[in-house]
């Protein structure tokens, strides 16, 4: 009965994660072959990983986020750093979605720049 329940769990845990995985490649442009040569695996396993059928091995999920830009929380479903607000959430998440250099440092130029301005209205 316990062995049943856990191998259920971990099978929705892997079909979630493999979604995400999903969600994020499609988002990068990418193909389940080119995220497969990025992971040093075959395009067919990057599909197995996706419908929840192969599970990760730890250096891929470890790589993930790299090739992604997304954070390995946000394909586990972790919560994020805790006592955040909702909004406080979101914003952290939108900004690790951000590639990573020129286009995140905008993005924080263009916040400071409009706390400055609520600032001194």
């Amino acid at each position: 009965m316990f062995s049943t329940f856990v191998s259920v769990e971990i099978e929705e845990i892997l079909d979630s994660i493999g979604a995400k995985i999903r969600r994020a490649r499609e988002e990068a442009e990418l193909t389940q072959v080119e995220l497969g040569d990025a992971l040093g695996i075959s395009g067919n396993a990057v599909a197995r990983i996706e419908r929840g059928r192969n599970a990760l091995i730890l250096k891929h999920l470890l790589v993930l986020p790299k090739i992604l830009n997304k954070p390995i929380e946000w394909f586990l479903d972790l919560p994020g750093v805790p006592g955040l607000t909702p909004d406080e959430e979101e914003l952290l998440s939108l900004y690790r979605s951000l590639p990573v250099g020129t286009t995140r440092t905008q993005g924080l130029d263009l916040l400071r720049a409009w706390a400055k301005f609520q600032e001194n209205k």
